[in-house]
């Protein structure tokens, strides 16, 4: 008989997605710039990727190996479209340079080429650290110098801190802890107050 078989993950994953979208709506609720549209999209497809994650964990002896692929690539593929508008969301709030859009189509083409990686060549989780890791970093600078600028930014600072805490629970303490309570399950408890720190931070993101 089929079953879920990672229950805490899935509910740890589909914690995320509420909140996620809990964020998402208000962020939007009441009025918006550019930069607080980006962020809310942003944490809109973390929401999308958390619950193909999700159920992707808890429910694999339901799905077909392709279908477990494909929920697979939602996920991982969410990961880095979120990582792009989060990046965006931090240039047009951080640089007041005109050819921001040169930015952005670089970002953009680099993430497509990373959709198409994941998508036709290899999802291996090792390239969406390669992915993410460099365009978290771009935040971090970016919203430290908006931080020392303007007062504003901490809050993201933060965030993007925890995030990479998050990221080497994940990979440090594979196969380390007992399976009621692993490893992504810590991942997406410590992920989930990093998401609460960009929602804060996206509160005060108005371009400047």
């Amino acid at each position: 008989m089929a079953k879920i078989t990672e229950p805490m993950t899935m509910l740890t994953d589909y914690l995320l997605t509420i909140f996620s979208f809990l964020f998402t709506y208000l962020i939007l609720a009441n009025g918006y710039d550019s930069a607080q549209l980006y962020w809310a999209i942003s944490l809109a497809i973390t929401g999308i990727g958390a619950f193909g994650g999700g159920t992707s964990h808890g429910f694999v002896e339901y799905l077909s190996k392709k279908q477990n692929s494909i929920l697979w690539k939602i996920s991982v593929i969410s990961i880095g479209f979120a990582s792009f508008f989060m990046t965006i969301a931090s240039v047009v709030s951080s640089l007041t340079w005109e050819y921001n859009y040169v930015l952005f189509i670089i970002f953009l083409l680099t993430t497509l080429f990373y959709s198409y990686w994941i998508a036709f060549v290899k999802d291996e989780f090792i390239y969406v650290i390669l992915f993410y890791v460099p365009l978290m970093l771009i935040v971090l600078i970016l919203q430290i110098v908006r931080m020392v600028t303007l007062g504003l930014g901490l809050s993201i600072v933060l965030g993007v801190i925890v995030s990479f805490i998050a990221a080497a629970i994940q990979v440090l303490l594979r196969g380390k802890m007992p399976k009621y309570f692993n490893h992504n399950d810590l991942f997406h408890v410590v992920q989930l107050i990093g998401l609460y720190l960009f929602y804060v931070g996206a509160e005060y993101s108005k371009v400047v």
